[in-house]
């Protein structure tokens, strides 16, 4: 395999763990609607801690992340109204 089709190879792989494991798991459960801001603390099952703290760097984290996804994939107008979402969490409880 040439070092070419290995890059594209692992594009392939991150970008698929992206799109149907990642990004689903933290739209489907980050979103505090009782609270505000994002839940972050799971089992390894994905179901919800009882710790319900927002930590500013958790609460950071995910807005940028959203930020950044809604950059690569303009398309899916759920990232930006995440990220704005957990923005305007920090802006008044932070």
């Amino acid at each position: 395999m040439t070092l070419l089709e290995t890059l594209h190879y692992y594009h392939n792989a991150v970008n698929e763990q992206l799109q149907n494991g990642v990004i689903p798991f933290w739209l489907e459960r980050c979103y505090d609607n009782q609270y505000g801001g994002f839940l972050t603390n799971f089992d390894s099952k994905g179901q919800p801690l009882p710790n319900h703290e927002k930590y500013l760097n958790t609460q950071a984290r995910l807005v940028w992340w959203f930020s950044k996804l809604s950059r690569r994939y303009p398309e899916r107008s759920e990232f930006i109204k995440m990220a704005r979402y957990g923005l305007d969490f920090m802006i008044q409880h932070f």
